[in-house]
């Protein structure tokens, strides 16, 4: 939700941790987009921001009347999340038993490795285990 409410907020480009965030901001951004009618999506695409597509749905849909359209957007957005979650743990537990090691600490690590970055780690950490 950080990239929604905008508690993450966007570093400078020339920050260290921009190219991470733009990558998970992008993943956000598809998601809504995605998650909404076409012609509604379509009007949201010229955001750069998560948060700008957010706020720019908030101000359309907010008043009393589109309440529960808020509350499918936001369960849709939280769903989203879980399937992603769920395609990290797929990956991490379909490696060979010798990436346990590797297994357990990404697993663990706060927040969990997007599915991008999941599939960037483990092939560098294999040759690793042998040694």
């Amino acid at each position: 939700m950080g990239y929604l409410d905008g508690t993450i907020t966007q570093p400078k480009s020339d920050d260290p941790s921009f190219s991470n965030w733009d990558a998970q901001n992008s993943m956000v951004t598809a998601w809504l987009i995605h998650s909404m009618e076409d012609r509604i999506g379509d009007t949201n695409l010229f955001y750069s921001t998560a948060k700008g597509i957010w706020d720019a749905i908030n101000l359309a849909y907010s008043d009393l009347e589109n309440s529960s359209q808020m509350l499918k957007l936001r369960n849709r957005a939280r769903d989203l999340k879980m399937i992603e979650k769920e395609r990290v743990y797929d990956f991490l537990g379909g490696q060979n038993q010798d990436l346990d090691e590797v297994r357990g600490r990404l697993t663990g690590m706060k927040p969990l490795l997007s599915i991008e970055e999941a599939f960037a780690t483990v092939p560098h950490e294999e040759p690793h285990q042998g040694e």
